[in-house]
């Protein structure tokens, strides 16, 4: 008899118990509770670096003088471009205009470009970065009516630091072209210094 009174004792107990933490909640709730996970901070957007050269072109290898006069010096601002322009066939290279402007990603650049009258513009847009190659869209277009008669455009994709020379395609012009030359490169975030200077 004397283990059964005590474990009815220990029920009793047990229950007593219970309707006191059922009565206390505030006892459950002060523990203190989990600390909130710290907001994880969005990537700084980048921002490229962008030139684009503009530079007209005629149609054709270079031919041999019949009078014997040599062709006119390529112009000292396509210097470094030289190697390039030298494997595409045409000659007679002048630069037109030229753009440098710093892009974030999904902004934009439109700028006139030749003889006024002509109004003829060039747009750039930024695309962000994949796989180490800047992607931009580019385009131009003449603006001589009530509506833009666009006359090229393209998406590029840049290596990171370098130049990729775009041939356009005129409906208009018999042996001259227009070729862009694109250099693009990202340009170190706020407040982090970019490489050293040689």
């Amino acid at each position: 008899m004397t283990s059964l009174r005590t474990t009815h004792s220990e029920q009793v107990s047990r229950v007593l118990a219970l309707l006191v933490l059922a009565a206390l909640p505030g006892l459950v709730l002060a523990q203190a509770p989990a600390a909130a996970p710290a907001p994880v901070a969005a990537a700084a957007e980048e921002t490229y670096g962008v030139e684009v050269k503009i530079i007209e072109a005629t149609q054709g290898a270079r031919a041999a003088s019949s009078t014997g006069e040599a062709e006119a010096p390529l112009d000292p601002a396509l210097a470094g471009l030289a190697k390039d322009l030298k494997a595409l066939p045409f000659h007679q290279y002048s630069i037109l205009d030229a753009l440098q402007k710093e892009l974030r990603s999904s902004e934009a650049v439109t700028m006139q470009f030749g003889r006024p009258e002509k109004k003829r513009f060039l747009r750039v847009q930024a695309r962000g970065k994949k796989q180490g190659r800047i992607n931009l869209d580019i385009a131009m277009e003449a603006r001589s009516g009530r509506k833009p008669a666009q006359e090229f455009r393209s998406d590029v994709s840049i290596p990171e630091g370098g130049t990729l020379v775009v041939v356009t395609k005129r409906k208009n012009m018999v042996d001259k072209m227009i070729l862009l030359a694109i250099s693009a490169r990202t340009l170190p975030a706020a407040g982090v210094p970019g490489p050293a200077a040689r």
